[in-house]
């Protein structure tokens, strides 16, 4: 990549990595802060005990922990390319 783009190019570059971020990011913490902002009204809605709604995000954490190994698996095989798109 030589260093004489355009200042437009590299802003549009700049941009677009950084919307991939934080797009990524939201999508990673939003079961964290659904629990976090809409406890009460999870438990209200949906009738669970704070013990409930726990055992409801340590299976979510499980599940994504145990999704890690295939998920690295993946990453030797194709590339992060493909696999970025494909993850968004």
């Amino acid at each position: 990549m030589p260093d004489s783009l355009p200042v437009k190019n590299k802003f549009s570059r700049w941009f677009v990595i950084f919307s991939l971020v934080f797009a990524g990011e939201m999508i990673f913490s939003l079961p964290f802060h659904v629990a976090r902002f809409f406890r009460p009204t999870l438990l209200d809605v949906f009738n669970l005990t704070n013990t409930e709604l726990g055992d409801i995000i340590a299976v979510y954490g499980i599940t994504a922990m145990l999704a890690y190994f295939p998920g690295g698996a993946l990453a030797d095989r194709f590339s992060a390319r493909k696999l970025m798109t494909l993850s968004l």
